[in-house]
């Protein structure tokens, strides 16, 4: 299953409409903290029966391993695989049946992060004979909100 996420606005809207559209999706794009920073939301995705929320990957620089952040909710009697890949990485975790895997209290890692911090990775999300293209974003593990997550680093 392919999901196609428009990636600009529609310049077909009449003038005004879109003008006040995009008005209104402007303001509510993010929301900011009190120290004045935009708040980032993980990837949400569905593959078969099981569901993503708020996927991260944690990642200090590009070329250095990224932890996983975020919930897998198996939505089955049965337990499930799930297989999280990109070019060069590949991990399994189970999700127990009717059940939820935290990343954050099991850590599971890439060995490198194919970009860098701040931007988005393709991951395969596969459960079952289904495999899904997610777009995860890539958070900076030397960020406050982050650093307890980020892979460690002796060099650092």
């Amino acid at each position: 299953m392919t999901i196609k996420v428009a990636r600009s606005a529609d310049a077909r809207l009449p003038a005004m409409g879109g003008a006040a559209l995009a008005t209104l999706l402007a303001a509510g794009c993010s929301s900011a903290d009190s120290t004045g920073s935009a708040e980032l939301n993980g990837a949400d995705a569905q593959v078969n029966v099981v569901e993503m929320e708020d996927l991260y990957l944690v990642a200090l620089e590009e070329g250095e391993p990224a932890r996983f952040l975020g919930t897998l909710i198996n939505q089955s009697a049965f337990p499930m695989d799930v297989t999280l890949s990109d070019a060069d990485d590949e991990v399994v975790v189970t999700v127990p049946a009717d059940s939820e895997f935290a990343f954050a209290a099991t850590p599971t890692f890439f060995e490198s992060a194919d970009v860098t911090p701040g931007t988005i990775m393709t991951v395969s999300i596969g459960v079952g004979s289904d495999d899904e293209a997610v777009e995860i974003p890539v958070v900076d593990g030397t960020d406050e909100e982050y650093r307890d997550f980020a892979p460690a680093d002796p060099e650092r």
